[in-house]
């Protein structure tokens, strides 16, 4: 198994299994232990990370799509990459809006909602941060193909 799918379930089994640390109603056969403060902080940063992290997975995996498109047509492919461009520089701005980085880094303990906010933005501006996420394990996986083929090509 690669490294990136055992970060990927290590990830999600700690975001699944911290919050049984923290349950004091749901499971009340379990001793409460000190840790549950530090669970709720630690719980909040592997939700955020494991999204940005199972984007760039799925990213990982468009390489292969993107060069079928490509050789379809050069025109759709532009589109398509000046579409993609622009999605993923909102999703940066997103990124920053949204408090990823105070999340990501546990410089923030809570997640802050508006409900005032329609809901329909709220999902545009997370879609907008996937597609980011997934750019970068798509511009990752293709840079790191092309250093493999000119190692390759410098060995022979």
């Amino acid at each position: 198994m690669k490294r990136k799918h055992i970060r990927l379930m290590v990830d999600v089994a700690m975001t699944v299994l911290l919050p049984i640390l923290m349950s004091k109603h749901l499971y009340t056969f379990l001793p409460t232990l000190p840790i549950s403060a530090q669970a709720r902080s630690i719980h909040m940063m592997l939700a955020y990370w494991g999204f940005c992290l199972m984007c760039i997975h799925a990213g990982t995996h468009l390489a292969s799509p993107m060069k079928m498109l490509f050789m379809k047509g050069k025109k759709i492919f532009a589109a398509v990459c000046v579409v993609v461009f622009c999605v993923s520089a909102y999703g940066c701005t997103a990124y920053i809006k949204r408090g990823f980085p105070g999340y990501m880094s546990g410089r923030t303990m809570f997640a802050f909602f508006d409900y005032s906010e329609p809901r329909v933005f709220f999902f545009l501006d997370h879609l907008a941060i996937m597609i980011l996420f997934m750019m970068v394990g798509c511009l990752v996986t293709y840079g790191l193909g092309r250093i493999d083929t000119k190692r390759k090509a410098g060995e022979k």
